[in-house]
């Protein structure tokens, strides 16, 4: 808690994020308690020493060093917000009415979890603005600078995903030296808000000034350099994906290969799959694509997905549009997969529960909180408290063998070829 007075009695400010850097301006010591005086929204504040810690120079300097350029975006008009917003802390409280000491009725714990507006007017109470919601059944309030709220684009996005922060479908044509028109007026626009073009070359014509920018553009963001704003280019810019990129539910493509048995223990798979390798998993009767990165696991495969892409298609495999109700839901069922690395895909089967947060949670902005079990032949689970029940799992084996047997006629007919 961000406090207004150095006392657990004084009323609350804000919510500090984990790993949130603050201004520091000195400390105090009430009531036997030491408290770091900090400055927040403009104003000085009050958190716990306890909970935070003082960065050395090096360490902040590493931190600013890390901070990614700031991306210019356009305020979105009253007109284009829908009527759904996501959290944007951890541990916001639903209270039974707009006032800082209103009744807790709810706590939504997760960055992300998603509300509906009952008004799209905010309303004021104890020096705030709350908005009117309903999250998870429950009506109540909640403080407006703890929600985003989502532009009608974004939520349909959201309504096709499960991922509020997906992006929206596009179609681009290619740009080059020459083109003109409005797609190269909108371009240029885009390149001066970020910096790499002045803007007085914006022309509506593809200049080449505005071939230099988009050069650099590239070497920035790791694309091929060739001056040219193809499809990947100008997906990169606006944030966008492929038009029906989420129909199909993959977040990737990749070829095939012929199914292959692997032995978790004799058979080489721990080398092959190391710990850090990023796989292309397939589901093998919905025929869906993700990938996903090997965090540890010594009796068969932890993994997380990849990216929040490769989360909201895993859980298009299992039918739900967040990663939570795999394990809220119940919907945690043994998946048989082909696992492909290199030019080998091996037969396997996923427990796509979320589990071991947040230890097992490598990759910050996945949405998935912690990792997911991959078993091949002979692997074992868990084992609970102790490893007492660490076995081979009959129905992991079962669901492996079916990718071996089924996977070449069922993904076959889904479009997939093998070689």
């Amino acid at each position: 808690w961000i406090r207004k007075s150095p006392s657990t009695n004084a009323s609350t400010k804000a919510q500090a994020n984990l790993n949130a850097v603050l201004p520091y301006t000195g400390k105090v010591t009430s009531g036997g308690v030491q408290w770091y005086k900090v400055t927040y929204d403009g104003g000085t504040y009050y958190i716990m020493a306890k909970y935070c810690k003082i960065m050395t120079n090096v360490e902040y300097d590493a931190y600013i060093a890390a901070q990614p350029t700031p991306v210019v975006t356009a305020t979105p008009k009253p007109e284009d917000l829908s009527t759904t917003a996501v959290t944007n802390i951890e541990k916001v409280i639903v209270r039974g009415s707009a006032a800082s000491n209103g009744k807790q009725l709810a706590l939504l714990y997760k960055v992300n979890t998603v509300v509906s507006l009952l008004s799209t007017t905010p309303v004021s109470g104890s020096g705030s603005q709350w908005y009117h919601v309903n999250a998870s059944g429950t009506t109540g309030y909640i403080r407006s600078d703890l929600l985003r709220v989502l532009t009608k684009s974004e939520a349909q996005a959201y309504q096709q995903t499960g991922d509020p922060s997906a992006k929206p479908e596009a179609t681009y044509s290619t740009l080059q030296l020459g083109s003109t028109g409005e797609a190269v007026t909108k371009l240029q626009n885009r390149l001066v808000e970020l910096g790499y073009l002045n803007s007085s070359n914006v022309t509506g014509t593809y200049t080449t000034a505005t071939r230099d920018a988009v050069k650099k553009y590239q070497v920035a963001n790791g694309l091929t350099e060739d001056g040219i704003a193809g499809s990947l280019t100008q997906h990169s810019l606006y944030g966008t994906v492929e038009a029906g990129y989420y129909s199909h539910g993959s977040s990737t493509t990749v070829q095939l290969y012929a199914p292959e048995l692997i032995d978790w223990y004799t058979g080489g798979i721990q080398n092959i799959f190391y710990k850090g390798c990023v796989a292309t998993v397939t589901d093998v009767k919905t025929g869906i694509s993700f990938k996903v990165k090997r965090w540890s696991g010594g009796d068969h495969a932890d993994v997380e997905p990849l990216t929040a892409a490769d989360t909201a298609a895993m859980c298009k495999i299992y039918g739900v549009k967040i990663a939570q109700d795999i394990a809220d839901k119940d919907m945690w069922q043994r998946r048989s997969l082909l696992v492909t690395i290199g030019t080998h895909s091996y037969c396997a089967s996923m427990y796509g529960e979320p589990h071991n947060y947040p230890a097992g949670d490598t990759i910050a902005d996945n949405d998935f909180y912690g990792q997911f079990c991959i078993h091949f032949v002979n692997s074992k689970l868990h084992g609970g408290t102790n490893g007492k029940n660490k076995k081979v799992d009959s129905d992991h084996q079962k669901a492996i063998m079916y990718a071996y047997n089924n996977a070449v006629s069922v993904l076959s007919k889904l479009g997939y070829s093998f070689k």
